[in-house]
């Protein structure tokens, strides 16, 4: 994966901030198919060591964005 962001943001171009934002929203749809429409939806966000922290808050974002 590290490899593919790379070549992504080094030879195509594509901001590093764009490909954690798309991975992100794919990253909630997927979570949200799987909870579905729950009447009140709690969700926590936990990161791990490395460069996990902004995509953990951008996921939160689009949570949060849908009321979980």
């Amino acid at each position: 994966m590290k490899e593919a962001d790379r070549r992504a943001i080094e030879e195509i171009g594509i901001p590093g901030l764009v490909l954690m934002e798309n991975a992100a929203r794919g990253c909630f749809e997927a979570i949200h198919q799987v909870v579905g429409e729950e009447e009140f939806p709690t969700m926590l966000v936990l990161c791990g060591g490395g460069n996990n922290g902004g995509d953990g808050l951008a996921i939160a974002r689009h949570a949060a964005i849908h009321e979980y």
